[in-house]
């Protein structure tokens, strides 16, 4: 069964129905859109100024994320084995955040 999409607004019949649902599901949607075009026309990202667009820099504590010990190789405890400072400015994404 094929319904029009006008009487899911309208109701059936006389009086001005509003289904909860379908009213709660449209304006969700539109939401979207409207998210959507507006961080689409908001433009390109612009790279950090203090990283270089890397998200940080590299580790000068460590090789790799392992540092040398006793035991043998261990996770940096400075970068947590990522090999990687994180910039404070973006913090990691690479990107300055704009308005």
């Amino acid at each position: 069964m094929i319904i029009d999409p006008i009487l899911l607004f309208n109701g059936f019949g006389s009086a001005f129905y509003f289904d909860t649902q379908t009213l709660l599901a449209t304006v969700s949607v539109l939401a979207a859109i409207a998210l959507s075009l507006f961080l689409g026309l908001k433009g390109d990202p612009v790279s950090c100024e203090r990283c270089g667009g890397n998200g940080g820099t590299k580790c000068v504590f460590c090789n790799d994320g392992k540092m040398k010990q006793e035991m043998g190789l261990v996770d940096c405890k400075v970068c947590k084995g990522s090999g990687l400072i994180l910039c404070k400015k973006c913090a990691g994404s690479g990107y300055s955040r704009r308005l």
